[in-house]
């Protein structure tokens, strides 16, 4: 191409005062759309992400994302032995009654200052309190068993104060 035809930066120029337009708003579309994309950002997401890796050993690691649409501006929240909880029944009143046998480590949320949304106790077991919409389901209340109520955000610390390993989730109660 003849040096006469080369524009700024050794491009080539546009043929046509025509062909420069086309090019600039084209070019303008491009960082239009490119704007809006970066502008728009991520979607927001309303759930959280559980997974665990298992090594080559057979130790296992628990992961969890806390990317739900809303901060939960989670501290740690250390729970000793000893410490006494109070389930919650329907209608706010008071549910179960228990004392934590094994101490506990994990994530609160700000919606529940005092109970664990991640955590793990001292034994090993480890709880990780999901949202799944259209998946959980609760059996309805009953006025009967008040005493041995506790609101489904009160199943984890329950779980990780008062049980050693998984199979003594089975023996207190769950699945009667």
């Amino acid at each position: 191409m003849p040096a006469a035809t080369r524009g700024c930066g050794n491009r080539p120029r546009p043929e046509s005062y025509g062909e420069a337009i086309a090019t600039t708003i084209l070019t303008t579309r491009i960082v239009v759309a490119a704007l809006m994309v970066a502008l728009a950002g991520p979607p927001q997401a309303t759930a959280c992400t559980a997974f665990q890796l298992t090594a080559g050993d057979g130790a296992r690691i628990y992961c969890r994302s806390m990317e739900f649409g809303f901060a939960f501006d989670s501290k740690v929240l250390i729970v000793p032995r000893g410490t006494e909880y109070t389930g919650t029944a329907p209608g706010g009143r008071p549910g179960l009654k228990w004392r934590a046998r094994h101490g506990v480590v994990g994530l609160n949320a700000n919606l529940m200052p005092n109970m664990v949304a991640d955590g793990m106790n001292e034994q090993g077991p480890v709880v990780g309190m999901l949202y799944l919409p259209g998946y959980s389901e609760y059996l309805p209340p009953d006025d009967a068993q008040t005493a041995r109520t506790l609101a489904s955000w009160e199943v984890g610390i329950y779980v990780l104060s008062t049980c050693a390993a998984v199979a003594e989730t089975v023996i207190s109660g769950f699945t009667s």
